[in-house]
């Protein structure tokens, strides 16, 4: 967890393109389950875990530079 956050502030390039990726993997996933159950799901819910009980995790900046871009529907 630390290297990623580390990563993620050095702004590494392979952090990116792992992340892109297993989020690639998990909107088939999605996009999968949904195409299964042929109308019978009426939600999914992906998320990250991106705080502590009494703040946040990374920076606003960061929030909004690398994660919120990925979280918004394309």
């Amino acid at each position: 967890m630390e290297e990623m956050l580390v990563r993620l502030i050095d702004e590494d390039e392979a952090l990116f393109y792992f992340i892109d990726k297993r989020l690639d993997v998990m909107i088939e996933y999605g996009r999968r389950i949904i195409e299964l159950c042929a109308g019978r799901v009426d939600a999914i819910w992906m998320g990250e875990d991106l705080g502590f009980q009494r703040g946040p995790l990374i920076s606003l900046t960061l929030f909004e530079e690398h994660v919120r871009p990925r979280l918004q529907l394309q």
